[in-house]
């Protein structure tokens, strides 16, 4: 997936339910970004409005995300 590094986390989250075919408003979204040391960092919804390239993602980053249904 293709994304900007000035793209807002939300406008990702919103970019990733359009590529699993899923409702925004329905669906409950959790991320996750790997860590350099291989930990994992959630990024609620407190870095919605932080750019991608401020939270640190960048070519060849990890992402983990779980959608369930509301």
């Amino acid at each position: 997936m293709q994304a900007l590094p000035s793209m807002t986390l939300r406008v990702f989250r919103m970019k990733l339910c359009k590529a699993m075919k899923c409702i925004p408003a329905k669906t409950n979204m959790r991320l996750w970004l790997v860590m350099g040391n291989g930990s994992l960092e959630e990024l609620g919804d407190d870095w919605d409005k932080r750019d991608l390239d401020w939270i640190g993602i960048e070519n060849h980053s990890q992402l983990f995300f779980h959608i369930l249904p509301l």
